[in-house]
């Protein structure tokens, strides 16, 4: 599957290639059933061959993480992976960040463009928010971006801070809201949306086909019914009662996963074999920080476009809707 490195170079001597054996000792190399990297130059040196893998530094074994990955695609509960796999919820939490960051990767590296000339993308804005026990104050937590493209059925969804109480602007606030759209999509598609998103922010960033079209006529088809019901019915329920104890980066990181089954997880078999092959892309690159120290650079930021040279072709799933991810994890 690609999930090991098939080639190590000496850390001290960069040209030269180490080979595979094995240790005297299988006990030293438990994991690995005593392979390890060897090398003439320094004899003494060993490398594991988790090296530079999703594998690395872990107390479990290679099985255990695989059941991991299989579980998280499946969507199985936090309880039943706990109690089936033998981990505790703490590492299931670290090893799920990493896998929504492996999902954060492969949309820069994958996603198209969308819309283009004559194609409709629809945009809207949800707010997300928690209420009072007596239900009589409601305070935004984050405002969600949503932009679908028609055809193409592409979805990517941008979590962010609403503005402060000195801080009103109409302006500003859809400026900042609409940022991410200018990497997402074509300047020439139709841009389908409702009144309540600023058109003049969209013209300023260079969108010229703009059709608004109020929420009373969402039933019409030159509307935002598709986008606005998505953001709705599915964002929602991701977050539920946790809303309140998470932080935006931490929501993006969920969003992430949630585009990325989108376009890779239309089903749990699809989805295990997308994400391995996209864990498999990060670990080829030949790159000077290990694929861990990576991922968690990622996890840290999931709102940035995170660009990483790979050789390996797009794993390949028509996009379908896919099942939204289990924020439990979390």
């Amino acid at each position: 599957q690609g999930l090991l490195k098939s080639e190590q170079q000496c850390k001290l001597h960069p040209k030269k290639p180490l080979k595979l054996g094995m240790y005297s000792d299988v006990s030293k190399f438990i994991h690995s059933g005593g392979y390890v990297w060897i090398s003439e130059c320094c004899p003494a040196r060993f490398t594991s061959v988790f090296n530079g893998s999703l594998f690395e530094e872990s107390s479990h074994a290679p099985a255990v993480l695989l059941k991991l990955i299989y579980h998280w695609a499946c969507q199985t509960s936090v309880a039943n992976v706990a109690n089936w796999v033998k981990v505790d919820n703490m590492y299931m939490k670290r090893f799920y960040t990493l896998l929504r960051s492996v999902c954060s990767v492969a949309l820069t590296q994958h996603m198209p463009m969308l819309g283009g000339l004559g194609k409709v993308v629809e945009v809207g804005v949800i707010s997300l928010g928690t209420t009072s026990q007596d239900g009589q104050q409601r305070q935004v937590k984050v405002e969600v971006l949503g932009v679908l493209d028609r055809e193409a059925k592409l979805i990517r969804l941008r979590a962010v801070d609403p503005p402060s109480d000195g801080d009103r602007s109409y302006k500003k606030r859809f400026a900042k809201i609409l940022e991410p759209l200018a990497d997402w999509a074509h300047k020439e598609s139709l841009i389908v949306t409702d009144l309540t998103v600023d058109k003049g922010t969209l013209n300023g960033m260079g969108y010229r086909h703009v059709l608004q079209t109020p929420t009373s006529e969402a039933a019409f088809k030159n509307s935002n019914a598709n986008v606005m019901n998505y953001l709705r019915s599915i964002v929602p329920r991701m977050f539920q009662s946790t809303l309140s104890l998470l932080s935006r980066q931490i929501i993006q990181q969920f969003l992430n996963e949630l585009v990325w089954r989108e376009m890779y997880g239309s089903t749990p078999a699809t989805t295990f074999d997308n994400i391995l092959k996209h864990i498999a892309e990060q670990v080829r690159l030949d790159n000077k920080e290990s694929l861990l120290t990576r991922l968690t650079k990622v996890s840290t930021d999931p709102f940035r476009q995170w660009q990483f040279d790979t050789e390996t072709p797009a794993a390949q799933d028509s996009p379908k809707r896919g099942r939204k991810p289990n924020q439990s994890a979390e």
